[in-house]
């Protein structure tokens, strides 16, 4: 994106949010989730053979994907953190009392540094404004020798 033209931060992420608290009530069934849908296997396969004891879903929507993270790691802990509401609010539904779901930022994750075993983002990073303080927060969160996977697409506005 030209720095010229660029959104601020902040309506870009608020424009983000209304675009996924629009999509979070048909985003399991509709061609909006398909993408990431697709990528479910490939993220859970990365996960699962790290073997994590406690996990974070970076951008973790309506909570499908940790839903396949946890059947898959029973006795697995995972947080999950969105920018939108109704998409945690269809993530609180999904998994009940199995995760900690927030309402947070991926460029401010609210975790103490090396709270996690494993990080993981589903194609969400390109929704971030700024990606390397994202990347910095992935990065600052897991202990050490701990694993990420990352699955998604090129930068694009939110729609």
């Amino acid at each position: 994106m030209d720095e010229s033209t660029a959104m601020p931060a902040r309506d870009y992420k608020e424009a983000s949010k209304q675009a996924f608290d629009a999509q979070a009530a048909t985003y399991d069934d509709d061609m909006k989730g398909e993408h990431a849908r697709r990528l479910y296997p490939f993220v859970l396969e990365e996960v699962v053979a790290a073997a994590p004891s406690c996990v974070l879903d970076l951008g973790c929507g309506t909570g499908a994907l940790a839903q396949l993270v946890l059947d898959a790691l029973p006795g697995c802990t995972l947080a999950g953190i969105d920018l939108s509401d109704a998409m945690l609010a269809r993530a609180r539904e999904r998994l009940g009392d199995r995760a900690d779901v927030r309402l947070a930022d991926s460029e401010h994750v609210p975790f103490a540094d090396e709270t996690f075993d494993a990080v993981y983002c589903n194609d969400s990073f390109h929704h971030y404004p700024d990606p390397r303080r994202a990347a910095f927060e992935a990065w600052r969160v897991p202990a050490a020798r701990s694993s990420s996977a990352t699955a998604g697409c090129r930068p694009r506005r939110a729609r």
